[in-house]
C-alpha cells in the first residue's frame, strides 16, 4: 500500500487521453462540488451570471466566495430552454455564467452548436458548462472535445461511473496550473477513475 500521488499523474493522463486535452488544462478533485467551490481560484470573474432555475451549489459557490451573482431567469414560456441568444444581450466582458448540461433540475439540454456560438459570440467572458450528467444524456451532446478557450468544462465521474462513495470529478480549463483541490482524491479514487477511463478510451 502506498500514499495516494499528489498530482494524481496517471489519473490526470488518462482524463486528458480520453478528451484529447493537454494535461496541464486537466484538474482533478473530490467531485463536481468541490471544483464549483474552485473556480474563482481559476477564473477571477468580476461578475457570476446564472441561467435559473439551476443546481443551487452554482450560487453557493461564487457567492462564498464574495462574487456579485446575476439571476438570469428562464421563460416557462420557452419551456425552461435556454436562448442563447437572449442571454448574450446581457453579456458583459469580465463576466462568467454557468451551465448546466443537462440543466439540472430541468434535464433539459442547450444545442451543442449554440453553447459554442453563444461563447465564440462572447470571446471576453468566461463559460463554464457543467456537465455533470451528459453521459446519461449523450455523448454526443458534450462539448469536451470541441470546447472554446473561453470554456471550462466540470464533469463528475461519480454519476457517470455510479461510483458515489468515491467522490471524484475533472475540469477541463484552459489553466489550472496556480489552483489545487483542498486534498487530492484518495489511491482507491484515483485507480478506479484512471481504470475507467482506461476502458473507455480503449472502447472508443
Amino acid at each position: 500500500m502506498h500514499y495516494p500521488d499528489p498530482e494524481a499523474v496517471e489519473l490526470t493522463e488518462a482524463i486528458a487521453a480520453a478528451n484529447e486535452t493537454p494535461s496541464a488544462q486537466v484538474l482533478v478533485a473530490n467531485g463536481a462540488s468541490e471544483l464549483l467551490h474552485l473556480l474563482p481560484q481559476v477564473i477571477a470573474p468580476e461578475r457570476v451570471v446564472l441561467p435559473v432555475p439551476c443546481y443551487v451549489d452554482y450560487a453557493a459557490s461564487v457567492r462564498k466566495a464574495g462574487l456579485a451573482v446575476e439571476l438570469f431567469p428562464l421563460s416557462a414560456e420557452d419551456g425552461f430552454h435556454l436562448c442563447c441568444q437572449r442571454l448574450s444581450k446581457v453579456l458583459a466582458p469580465g463576466d462568467l455564467v454557468i451551465i448546466g448540461q443537462p440543466n439540472n433540475p430541468t434535464g433539459l439540454l442547450t444545442s451543442k452548436q449554440e453553447l459554442i456560438g453563444l461563447a465564440q459570440q462572447n470571446p471576453q467572458v468566461q463559460f463554464v458548462i457543467d456537465e455533470s450528467f451528459i453521459d446519461f444524456a449523450g455523448a454526443e451532446h458534450s462539448l469536451r472535445r470541441q470546447r472554446p478557450g473561453n470554456v471550462t468544462i466540470v464533469q463528475s465521474l461519480t454519476k457517470s461511473w455510479a461510483i458515489p462513495g468515491l467522490r471524484l470529478g475533472y475540469m477541463l480549463a484552459g489553466k489550472t496550473g496556480h489552483c489545487c483541490a483542498s486534498e487530492n482524491p484518495g489511491m482507491v479514487g484515483q485507480q478506479s477513475g484512471s481504470g475507467c477511463w482506461h476502458q473507455s478510451h480503449e472502447r472508443q
